[in-house]
């Protein structure tokens, strides 16, 4: 491709317009819905849990991005015996926003370790602890199939807990560190193995591990959580965006981080399904250029699944 069509791309991406913003979140949804459809279409099963479970959480990426983009013409209120214009609420679209990265996040890290072997236990440990959270929640009325349902999970539980611990990465931990593992596991499912140890990540060490440039994306996920919080900076927030009209710019920073976040789980998730991969091949090339320059521009050349200066016109 002509550098003068990189240098294009990359300005689309990068764009500070309002409406290129908004106009760019849709096409990335557009596009990335397209695939999972025709992927669907052409093949309707997984080959493992783990495949299913990624695209399910790609899916919740694109659920959360259409909501932001619902709210990107502002929010009416109800009120009586006034007329108050729509304003533009990124409050709510920043608690959608770190909703969609926890999405994309997860996605990420159960699939991209360094060996098929990791990412399936790290899949078993993401699922393990998440059952394990809602068997210890305490019903009021429970069906009898509910019930035995909660049962099943239970046990299910138990089984993920041995194969876990039957896996090299926990059998070549020493007994203390065994011991702390299997109590973390009940805390946790960010985790990640080393040569004789584990890693606990944190939510904005998970950001880091995806690639993507830490200058721009550093303590994303902590800024995100801000406006999720009734604490005393986030209505301090609310106040100073109104009074001093950044609104539409905070708004505008959220469209763009959408769409990123959108072009770089589609990306992932292609490079690891591979009918998925097939339904890529048969984008437009304009459409194949998008979601590479948001890999491009925002992770490096080694994150596209083609690189944008090498393509033919």
């Amino acid at each position: 491709m002509e550098p003068e069509k990189v240098y294009e791309l990359i300005k689309v991406v990068t764009a500070n317009d309002f409406n290129i913003c908004k106009r760019n979140l849709w096409e990335i949804m557009k596009i990335t819905n397209s695939l999972l459809i025709d992927r669907s279409i052409e093949k309707n099963y997984f080959e493992t849990e783990r495949q299913q479970s990624s695209d399910l959480l790609l899916q919740r990426v694109l659920m959360y991005g259409a909501s932001i983009y619902n709210l990107t013409d502002g929010v009416s209120y109800a009120v009586k015996n006034h007329t108050i214009p729509k304003i533009y609420d990124p409050f709510s679209m920043k608690v959608l926003l770190r909703g969609l990265l926890e999405s994309y996040l997860t996605l990420y890290h159960i699939n991209f370790s360094d060996t098929e072997m990791e990412n399936d236990i790290r899949y078993k440990i993401w699922v393990q602890y998440s059952l394990a959270q809602r068997g210890k929640m305490s019903f009021l009325f429970l069906s009898e199939d509910d019930t035995k349902n909660l049962n099943n999970e239970k046990e299910y539980v138990q089984t993920l807990i041995s194969e876990i611990k039957s896996s090299e990465f926990f059998v070549r931990l020493d007994q203390k560190k065994q011991e702390k593992f299997l109590n973390l596991i009940n805390r946790d499912w960010k985790l990640g193995f080393n040569q004789k140890s584990f890693n606990r990540f944190s939510w904005q060490q998970l950001i880091d591990n995806t690639g993507i440039n830490k200058i721009l994306f550093s303590d994303v996920y902590n800024f995100l959580s801000w406006f999720s919080h009734s604490t005393f900076l986030s209505i301090t927030q609310l106040k100073d965006f109104y009074q001093n009209e950044l609104q539409i710019e905070e708004t505008k920073s959220v469209i763009k981080e959408t769409s990123i976040f959108i072009a770089l789980a589609c990306t992932d998730l292609i490079k690891i399904d591979t009918e998925l991969k097939n339904q890529y091949f048969k984008l437009p090339q304009s459409e194949k250029d998008l979601i590479n320059s948001y890999n491009y521009v925002y992770r490096g050349e080694k994150y596209t699944i083609e690189d944008i200066r090498n393509v033919r016109k």
